[in-house]
Order: C-alpha cells, then sequence, then structure tokens
C-alpha cells in the first residue's frame, strides 16, 4: 500500500501522540492541539484542514477506527457530535515496519 507524504506525516503525528500523552484514542481537536504544540504545521505546511481529511482517508484505508458520539457541552449543555479514532492493528503493524526499515 502506497501512502501519501501527508499521510504518513499525519500517522507520524498519531504515533507520537500516543507515546507522549499515553492516551489510545484521540479526536480532532486533540490532535490538531497535539499538531500546534509540536510544531507539526511548520515542520510539514500541513492545514488544519488536510489532518481531518487525511485522518478520514486513513480511516477508509483501515488505519483507525472512527466512532462517532454525541457529547453534552459543558458551557452551553446542548447536544454535539464529535468523532473519536482509535488506532487498528494495521496501524502498528505499520509502525513497527517503519521502525524497522528506518533502523536497518
Amino acid at each position: 500500500m502506497t501512502l501519501s507524504l501527508s499521510q504518513h506525516a499525519v500517522l507520524e503525528l498519531v504515533k507520537n501522540y500516543i507515546q507522549s500523552t499515553k492516551r489510545t484514542a484521540f479526536t480532532y481537536n486533540s490532535i490538531k492541539w497535539f499538531a500546534a504544540r509540536t510544531g507539526f504545521y511548520r515542520r510539514y505546511d500541513i492545514s488544519d484542514r488536510t489532518i481531518d481529511r487525511t485522518l478520514r482517508k486513513l480511516a477508509e484505508l483501515g488505519f483507525f477506527n472512527r466512532k462517532k458520539l454525541r457529547v453534552r457541552d459543558y458551557k452551553t449543555g446542548r447536544l454535539k457530535k464529535i468523532v473519536v479514532y482509535t488506532p487498528t492493528r494495521l496501524f502498528y503493524q505499520h509502525k513497527e515496519a517503519r521502525a524497522e526499515k528506518v533502523g536497518a
């Protein structure tokens, strides 16, 4: 499976997010916050919108499970929809394969 540069960059971002935060799931906002905090946007010249699209595409390819939830907003009390991504076995296999390739 051949991935684009932005897909590789987002997979690397997610890998770093999981290692740094010790969390196994993330939302759009949490991954964007992490990208801004770590200088991801400057390094890769990728926008928020590109991260959104790439995450959806990687979920279609099987790297992530995508689950839509309805949660109550603590400020307004209204229900809002969020999307939670969890990495699949394919994500972890790809991560290991990249590490072996870089280490070899």
